[in-house]
């Protein structure tokens, strides 16, 4: 593993009105992340619901599926430009998530990555929707995978999953050294829930993680977010977990090697509950796991 840099971009509610401005927008970005020296970009979490802007006017609410099975065409179009910009500006890009349709009515929340040849090599869906979501028809996902990259294996934290501990945990059991985490919180977002979200994964799993929202209004519903690069508190300054906190961008080396450090100073894993884990996860632990 080499490592390298990686960026997350948060952002206002963006204001573009076709699939051109989508693909203007991706490329803007794109390109600002190389110039700072990324290889890695990730997007806020539900940005792909700008997608919906480009029809009628929507809201959230039972009806939003069928808005979204309206728009299917149009989401799936804009992860194609997603995935052309990745071969493009030749990074590994995670574009936000996507609202799409589940197939039997409902909404799957998804998002995916691209890497620097444009080629998909993980999509994740949300495996735990909140209330609300679930109230919109958003299903629950059923896998939880990794993708190699010059930082280690990559797992994805889609929206509430991120607050979810099993799910960084399982991740965790199956290798991962990096989280991506595309959330994007109802109004206001205070720092505390911040903190027992990513940062907790990052801090139980020893794992580097980006995290990115959007703020602003959409579907009749305010949202707020604070972008963040995350770490062991043992590699950021003053011990406090964030590499980098910001409104907008958020950029910082991921070394493999100091990742590997902390892991061997404090061996978390030798603390695990492996009773409960042989038990609960018997898919995800085997005794060869340090």
């Amino acid at each position: 593993m080499r490592g390298g840099r990686a960026a997350a971009r948060g952002m206002r509610w963006p204001d573009f009105r076709d699939l051109e401005g989508w693909r203007s927008l991706l490329r803007l970005l794109a390109g600002s992340a190389r110039e700072q020296g990324a290889d890695l970009l990730l997007l806020p979490g539900m940005l792909g619901l700008k997608l919906l802007d480009l029809g009628r006017p929507w809201s959230f609410g039972p009806e939003l599926s069928r808005r979204v099975a309206e728009q299917a065409g149009g989401l799936e179009e804009g992860l194609a430009i997603a995935q052309g910009v990745a071969a493009e500006f030749e990074l590994y890009l995670a574009p936000g998530s996507f609202l799409l349709p589940a197939g039997d009515g409902g909404l799957r929340h998804e998002a995916v990555l691209f890497d620097p040849a444009g080629r998909e090599i993980l999509r994740t869906a949300q495996t735990h929707p909140s209330a609300r979501e679930a109230a919109w028809g958003v299903r629950p996902g059923q896998t939880l995978e990794l993708a190699p990259s010059p930082w280690g294996k990559i797992g994805l934290l889609v929206g509430n999953d991120a607050w979810v501990p099993e799910v960084g945990r399982i991740l965790a059991l199956e290798g991962a050294e990096v989280f991506l985490a595309p959330v994007t919180r109802p109004a206001p977002y205070r720092e505390v829930e911040q903190l027992w979200g990513t940062w907790a994964q990052v801090q139980g799993n020893q794992t580097y993680a980006l995290e990115c929202g959007f703020w602003g209004r959409s579907g009749d519903e305010l949202w707020a977010h604070r972008t963040a690069v995350l770490a062991p508190c043992e590699l950021t300054p003053g011990e406090t977990g964030f590499l980098v906190r910001d409104q907008e961008w958020a950029v910082a080396d991921f070394p493999p090697q100091e990742i590997a450090a902390v892991r061997r100073s404090y061996p978390l894993r030798r603390h695990l509950n492996r009773s409960l884990y042989r038990r609960h996860l018997p898919l995800f632990w085997r005794e060869e796991q340090p």
